[in-house]
């Protein structure tokens, strides 16, 4: 891969994060690994992508901005992600932070050639990675548009058990590993400290994002 996410959850985030290979992160139905499957195996990813870009007629270093919010781990994020594609030959990258509001205004308005951009959603479904990131009119403001993935998530929305639909969702993260509008690079860990006295602790968080109090009890 010509982006190494365990050096960006190491060197960058100290391992208090885990790479990610899908829209749709651990712990969640649905979750796949698209992007490792469809690319960790490439045993030279940047003789391909060499190789692509000269058939597509794109001259080499393709020069890019890459937008992202101020402050020293966005900025370290953007340091290696830049370090890693110049190490390839086939990329010179320009990192541009900028502060919270107007960093929303930059990438809402196309001012970077890409950027990057956290999410948390509100409540723990896969819907919450699909729609809002890849699907018409989405939450990004990128230009990718497909029919395919628009009538695959709204197929997912049809179903209030998430299990009947995991197949969908896994066919939604496939074509999006093929295009690559977005790239998932990490999701957070979740760290639980309890006192000696509390049992039950090991299952208060599974990924999602529920906290499950009930699992919780005095020894």
């Amino acid at each position: 891969m010509l982006v190494d996410r365990g050096r960006i959850t190491t060197r960058v985030h100290h391992s208090t994060v885990e790479p990610l290979y899908s829209l749709i992160p651990r712990g969640l139905t649905g979750h796949t690994t698209s992007f490792f499957d469809r690319y960790f195996r490439d045993d030279d990813a940047t003789a391909r992508a060499r190789s692509l870009l000269r058939r597509a007629g794109v001259r080499t270093p393709v020069a890019f901005t890459y937008g992202h919010r101020s402050g020293a781990a966005f900025a370290a994020e953007a340091a290696e992600l830049r370090r890693q594609l110049e190490a390839t030959g086939l990329f010179r990258v320009r990192t541009v932070p900028a502060e919270w509001k107007r960093f929303q205004k930059g990438y809402a308005s196309g001012a970077y050639d890409a950027y990057g951009l956290g999410r948390v959603p509100d409540f723990p479904d896969p819907d919450n990675f699909t729609t809002p990131l890849v699907g018409r009119a989405n939450a990004l403001h990128h230009t990718y548009a497909s029919p395919r993935v628009d009538r695959l998530i709204s197929l997912t929305q049809r179903h209030g058990d998430r299990r009947k639909v995991a197949g969908l969702f896994r066919e939604i993260q496939d074509e999006i590993a093929v295009y690559v509008p977005v790239l998932p690079l990490w999701q957070r860990k979740d760290y639980v400290l309890a006192a000696p006295d509390v049992a039950g602790s090991e299952h208060l968080s599974d990924g999602t994002g529920v906290w499950r109090l009930w699992r919780l009890s005095r020894m």
